[in-house]
């Protein structure tokens, strides 16, 4: 009976030390783990060994595809400013995110003190919410913006996963002033070479009116 008791005791001891161990890992574990920075793990041997090790290369892991994700936001955002188009990122709601500076000047946008606001509240303008409510895009939008010096924007929006959108916005007033100018040009041409045109006609009419003789009608053409 003795004996029975001075076994269950020190069982009783050999757990107690076992849990107090495993108690001391996982503070260690614990510890170690709320650290900003990545740090070599504690050293230890058998499984707690293994698991320190093994949260080691996860975290490690993990930190590097977070420089790496970081790194390509970044790349990202400088091809975006490089673009010669406004280039707006929107929320599933249509809310502003992001906008390379080319949009911020198309729309008089703040990137910082705008992110989250409807993208509406900069793009007053009943053409576009008509744009926004048919959700038909697959053609741009021509706006006249107004402001100090009117433009005309083209617009158009672009699914860019299920929760962003990309609006993606042309300054094309120089085009749009050029193709008015050729339109003039040739309106101003057709006008010149109609009205030679309209006397030429009328004079042939009124020689064959006459009936002259074919000598005569030839020295006649021949004048013109």
């Amino acid at each position: 009976m003795t004996a029975a008791l001075i076994a269950l005791a020190l069982l009783a001891a050999l757990l107690a030390l076992a849990l107090a161990m495993h108690w001391r890992q996982l503070g260690r574990l614990s510890r170690w783990a709320a650290q900003p920075r990545l740090t070599d793990p504690p050293e230890a041997e058998g499984a707690w060994g293994e698991v320190f090790n093994l949260l080691h290369r996860h975290r490690r892991t993990h930190l590097r595809r977070r420089r790496q994700l970081a790194q390509l936001i970044v790349r990202s955002r400088r091809a975006a400013q490089a673009l010669p188009y406004g280039v707006t990122v929107l929320d599933a709601e249509l809310r502003l995110d992001w906008c390379n500076d080319s949009a911020r000047r198309h729309f008089d946008l703040h990137p910082e003190r705008d992110r989250g606001a409807p993208i509406v509240n900069f793009v007053r303008h009943p053409d576009f919410v008509a744009y926004l409510e048919a959700r038909e895009f697959g053609e741009p939008l021509r706006l006249q913006v107004p402001g100090q010096t009117a433009r005309t924007l083209s617009l158009q929006l672009v699914a860019f996963d299920e929760n962003a959108w990309l609006l993606l916005s042309q300054d094309v007033t120089g085009a749009e002033r050029i193709e008015a100018m050729r339109r003039d040009f040739v309106a101003n041409v057709s006008h010149e070479l109609r009205t030679p045109l309209t006397v030429l006609t009328g004079f042939l009419e009124i020689i064959q009116d006459l009936k002259l003789e074919p000598q005569r009608v030839r020295d006649y053409v021949n004048l013109m």
